[in-house]
């Protein structure tokens, strides 16, 4: 994966050339601080995702996981003013990560604001339209160093899966 910075250059999605670019800001003290601010800052296309799952393979054989009030998560962005882009989002994702009891009703259809079905029954197309399909939501641990990528952690944790 690639990602543009200030002048327009394309830089490999390194932890290198994102510190550099969260350096760049002028703003940050530490490596540590300049890879948060970098990651805060980078913007990946759908299209960009989608090719390179494509490109990989993995088309059907990948799950999409999108953060909602997560760290990077997607519910700062207004529905109102960035309707599509949370739509097109939110459809591209098999699963939500959340833990909030109103989105993941939101997200299985069985919220009053937008239900999966009408009360005659019928799909609700505005459902289909902004959410594609229901989501299961998951919450979860994750490892915070590439060392710890796949080994069971020493404090248990869980993860949950609403469904």
């Amino acid at each position: 994966m690639e990602f543009k910075d200030y002048d327009e250059n394309k830089n490999n999605l390194t932890r290198e050339n994102i510190i550099k670019l969260g350096m760049a800001t002028g703003e940050q003290t530490s490596d540590d601080k300049a890879y948060r601010k970098g990651c805060d800052l980078i913007r990946i296309p759908k299209s960009d995702i989608k090719d390179k799952l494509r490109e990989k393979g993995l088309t059907d054989k990948a799950l999409i996981v999108l953060p909602y009030e997560k760290y990077g998560g997607i519910d700062d962005i207004d529905p109102e003013n960035d309707s599509l882009l949370k739509s097109r989002l939110t459809k591209m994702a098999h699963i939500i990560e959340s833990s909030a009891e109103k989105q993941i009703k939101f997200f299985l259809g069985k919220s009053e604001k937008l239900p999966l079905f009408l009360d005659t029954g019928r799909l609700n197309e505005g459902f289909d339209n902004h959410i594609g399909s229901p989501k299961p939501c998951i919450n979860g641990s994750d490892s915070h160093t590439p060392d710890t990528i796949g080994k069971f952690p020493s404090v248990v944790r869980q993860t949950l899966l609403y469904i």
